[in-house]
């Protein structure tokens, strides 16, 4: 039999036909997941997980979804504009810990490129207030160098967080459901005021992951006493990786993320004055958790799901989830059927179930449920 030459497009059709052929894994229904985290829910034993990209696509008026359909992350195009007020020089300028990690070998400490980093947000939220209304700009732009004016007080300023096309805003549907700890990778304090707007009196706690600042930490109104123990009128909100507030305790920098998983790795065992606290260490361990608005690549979701996640659960015991944009809305995937099956299959590991939705559908689905099964 003669061979027939192929070239390398037609090499890669066969190998794609051939796997289109093959059984795809069946995955857990929606409503499967629902009935089974229906008493989790209704307990008030889950634990939402909330990224810093859903927290700047309330705040930061950006047109995530291009000509394609496909949904941008907002922290892609901030860390963009960033590489472009650095200079940065190499081709990655979409991920933030690169161009940070940049920025703290670009002539002033870590300390200093937090502090500045926090102004550059201020002052990129600033330039968008001038298209709709340059003169509350110009009154705001006086504050962005002072550190006590918080990005969250500039925002409330401007009234953001606001939530796209008129859905609801929802962190004050997560706050609605009245849970006892709520959990950011956010620097942010928008989850408090979502909280405070429900008539509830929110408590922040913030990860003081650096060991070299450990004098200063407990010196903090934020950093968590060992005995603390939340309750629902008085929810704790955990920043995990830092808070605007203080600054060193920002995980910004590829080194940041890389000592944060050292540190917390060696305190494993730590009960005293451990840097997780023991309050979520339970949490953790004894909720279904929801991760709302994480994707696979980046930094915050890979220190999350493969660091913290696994310290505290050795095994999986309760069904949690991930809430992921159809891989047919994600920037970069050139096959969907196998992202799809990939995604499922690293989640059901973990015992997380994938729901293919928008954080902003799914948490009004959320609410609507339990809002539902509650009343019955």
């Amino acid at each position: 039999m003669t061979a027939v030459p192929l070239n390398r497009e037609q090499i890669l059709q066969l190998q794609r036909d051939r796997a289109s052929k093959q059984a795809q894994p069946s995955a857990d229904t929606a409503s499967e997941l629902w009935n089974e985290l229906k008493p989790r829910i209704l307990a008030r034993e889950v634990l939402p997980i909330i990224s810093n990209s859903v927290l700047d696509s309330l705040v930061f008026p950006l047109n995530l979804t291009d000509a394609n359909g496909v949904t941008q992350n907002p922290d892609e195009i901030l860390a963009d504009l960033l590489a472009e007020k650095l200079d940065y020089p190499f081709p990655d300028r979409t991920r933030l810990a690169r161009v940070a990690q940049y920025a703290s070998y670009s002539g002033f400490d870590m300390g200093t490129a937090k502090s500045r980093y926090l102004s550059f947000l201020k002052e990129t939220l600033l330039l968008f207030a001038e298209m709709s209304d340059p003169d509350a700009a110009a009154e705001l732009r006086p504050h962005v160098d002072e550190p006590s004016y918080t990005f969250t007080k500039l925002a409330a300023e401007l009234d953001y967080p606001q939530a796209p096309d008129g859905k609801p805003n929802p962190l004050n549907l997560l706050a609605r459901i009245q849970l006892p700890v709520y959990v950011t990778t956010s620097f942010y304090g928008f989850m408090e005021r979502a909280l405070e707007q429900e008539g509830r009196t929110p408590i922040t706690h913030v990860c003081f992951w650096n060991n070299k600042d450990q004098a200063m930490a407990e010196a903090s109104p934020y950093y968590p006493k060992p005995d603390f123990k939340p309750d629902p009128m008085t929810p704790v909100v955990y920043h995990l990786f830092g808070y605007e507030e203080e600054a060193s305790s920002l995980l910004i920098s590829e080194d940041d993320h890389l000592e944060f998983l050292k540190n917390i790795a060696r305190d494993r065992t730590n009960t005293l004055q451990p840097i997780i606290p023991t309050y979520l260490r339970g949490h953790l361990a004894n909720s279904s958790l929801i991760m709302l608005g994480y994707r696979l690549p980046e930094w915050d979701f890979r220190v999350l799901f493969r660091g913290v996640i696994p310290l505290y659960i050795e095994q999986p015991r309760y069904k949690s989830l991930a809430i992921q944009l159809e891989p047919s809305q994600q920037n970069g995937i050139a096959d969907v059927g196998k992202a799809e099956k990939y995604l499922t299959t690293y989640f059901d590991k973990a015992n997380f179930g994938v729901v293919w939705q928008d954080v902003f559908n799914f948490v009004g689905e959320l609410w609507n449920r339990w809002d539902q099964w509650r009343q019955r």
